[in-house]
């Protein structure tokens, strides 16, 4: 289990296979070896190796020009996030002008078009959704690192719904990080899935 979680892990910043499994090899015998000389190799301490290696992955993702490769990394941020990530903008703001419309209307005695706060629900609905969309849609248009971009994707997005909220602080602050965990957590289940058809594709005996 650990070793298919790392394995996902490391593939998942652009390391490439050869890589993951000398390294992850290494680790393998060093876990025996502290193992039979009774020093701590629990799942922490396996976690926190895994972890050291994360930076030298992205080293080997690399593979030549650094700039080359992070500009190939932000094309693909943009272009996930201009998929789905203006979609996602315009609902949340189409909501909360929907409810101070609403609200103003209300309290001027005035009518308006918008016919009650289960409208409002609507489009929360669906910017969430949209939210985890996007995660997923960046995750999967780049398939080379797609948790680097997913990372820069949520930190985007969750920039963008703090500043749209910004003029109150702690609900900026919550809607930052709904944002970041939804799209983290539709970006996740692509990465993970993903990484469970390569390994049962790699499993069918040729």
């Amino acid at each position: 289990m650990r070793h298919r979680l790392s394995t996902t892990l490391l593939t998942a910043v652009g390391a490439s296979r050869i890589f993951v499994d000398d390294v992850l090899g290494d680790l393998e015998e060093i876990t025996t070896q502290r193992q039979a000389a009774a020093e701590p190799c629990g799942p922490l301490w396996y976690a926190g190796e895994v972890l050291r290696i994360v930076p030298y992955a992205i080293k080997d993702s690399v593979r030549g020009s650094a700039t080359a490769a992070l500009m190939d990394v932000a094309q693909k941020a943009v272009a996930a996030w201009l998929l789905l990530g203006m979609l996602a903008a315009t609902t949340l703001t189409t909501a909360v002008l929907t409810h101070d419309a609403w609200n103003n209307g209300s309290s001027n005695g005035g009518r308006i078009w918008f016919p009650s706060d289960a409208f409002v629900a609507v489009f929360v609905l669906a910017g969430a959704l949209r939210c985890v969309m996007l995660g997923y849609v960046s995750a999967w248009i780049d398939a080379k690192r797609p948790l680097i971009t997913l990372l820069i994707v949520a930190a985007v997005d969750a920039f963008l719904h703090y500043c749209l909220f910004e003029e109150y602080l702690p609900a900026g602050l919550l809607m930052a990080a709904v944002s970041w965990s939804l799209v983290m957590t539709g970006g996740l289940r692509r990465v993970f899935t993903s990484a469970a058809s390569s390994s049962e594709i790699r499993q069918v005996p040729t």
